[in-house]
């Protein structure tokens, strides 16, 4: 019998390519899935495949072949397989999204319009956080409420404590290979949604917490790594509103060539030391980062200008 994942491949319908990586060997492709006979796409049958590690066409990855699901969460399927144009070619690694979000395709479509937007308090408070809430309500991290809660992944959780949990990033395939580590800290609680909700004692010494379990827990699992060989960090924007700590191999290539790319990175460290300079830190600065003039949050900031 098959797999949800396989029936929805199968019914896959391609549009057009989204972006091809050359760099970073990704293709994100575009099309809707066709579960009733539908011949167009619409916001409730759009979907994107996304493939990591080939540098592959959409016509390659239609003819797709041997692949098997991995895991599902929410709207995200993730699997891996081979092709049978290429016989020479190695195991590839794909994700689903259906039905994909207009966030979804601002993500993985390739832009070359980044425009810098300086967030200051006012703006977070008028128009930010009023984005924020608004994705949340419309589910758009049910997938992430679903591994804190047990629903799923659980086999994928490496550290599991009352205020956070530790899983691998898709990205880092191979556990044994410390020098391209990518876990990924998930907090607990629903009221931190990004570092602007740094605000307390309680916050501050919370981080400090999560530092030391890193350096003396986490680490030791994985080699006895020392802390000065790994980066600790937050984006912001985030790309979903969840907080999460990114703890990175310091020459992992991945996250370096991600960092080129204009990723904006707020090191464990400095906001730690920000929120020992002054416990509000994050309620008074202003936050510089880059945005696409296709996202929602930019055309939502711009409007309110």
């Amino acid at each position: 019998m098959p797999s949800q994942l396989e029936e929805l491949l199968s019914k896959f319908k391609y549009i057009r390519t989204l972006n091809q990586d050359e760099v970073n060997k990704s293709l994100s492709l575009y099309g809707f899935i066709s579960l009733n006979g539908e011949d167009t796409v619409s916001k409730e049958n759009r979907a994107i495949l996304h493939i990591n590690k080939q540098n592959l066409t959409a016509s390659d990855i239609l003819s797709y072949n041997n692949f098997k699901n991995t895991k599902d969460n929410d709207c995200y399927h993730w699997g891996e397989g081979s092709l049978k144009t290429k016989d020479n070619a190695s195991d590839y690694k794909f994700n689903l999204i259906y039905p994909a979000t207009d966030k979804h395709l601002s993500k993985y479509e390739y832009q070359n319009k980044n425009f810098q937007v300086i967030e200051t308090p006012e703006i977070y408070k008028n128009v930010v956080k009023p984005y924020i809430d608004y994705n949340i309500n419309e589910g758009s991290i049910q997938w992430v409420y679903n591994i804190i809660q047990g629903k799923t992944e659980q086999e994928f959780v490496r550290f599991n404590e009352p205020d956070f949990l530790v899983l691998p990033d898709m990205k880092w395939t191979d556990e044994t290979d410390i020098k391209n580590m990518y876990l990924l800290l998930l907090f607990k609680d629903s009221k931190f949604k990004s570092i602007r909700d740094f605000n307390s004692e309680d916050h501050l010494l919370m981080l400090k917490n999560v530092r030391k379990y890193v350096e003396f827990e986490i680490l030791k699992k994985y080699g006895n790594t020392s802390i000065e060989k790994v980066k600790l960090y937050f984006h912001y924007q985030p790309s979903y509103y969840q907080l999460h700590l990114h703890i990175v191999h310091a020459d992992n290539e991945i996250n370096y060539k991600s960092m080129l790319l204009g990723k904006d990175c707020h090191f464990l460290d400095t906001v730690i030391n920000n929120m020992e300079i002054a416990i509000d830190y994050y309620q008074r600065c202003n936050m510089v980062y880059y945005l696409t003039d296709s996202s929602e949050l930019y055309r939502r900031i711009k409007k309110a200008d």
